[in-house]
């Protein structure tokens, strides 16, 4: 097996960009997030199914959960 050499470690400048950047994709996520709320709902409504169902293949769930046709709800 081939080792790679060590990464040198990031100096203080590429510490504080990496961070800025990282600062900045969190308050992109989170105004996109406050912008469609239906997200937020869609969510919690695939972690509630997650948990309840204890599946064994979670990707696989959530591929199916994502991709099944919305069932009207009965009036």
């Amino acid at each position: 097996m081939t080792r790679l050499p060590p990464k040198e470690a990031p100096t203080k400048d590429e510490k504080f960009k990496n961070r800025a950047e990282l600062d900045k994709l969190r308050i992109e996520n989170e105004r996109y997030m406050k912008d469609h709320p239906e997200l937020n709902a869609a969510i919690q409504e695939f972690v509630y199914a997650v948990l309840k169902r204890k599946p064994d293949d979670v990707r696989g769930f959530a591929i199916d959960f994502f991709t099944r046709p919305i069932q009207e709800t009965p009036k």
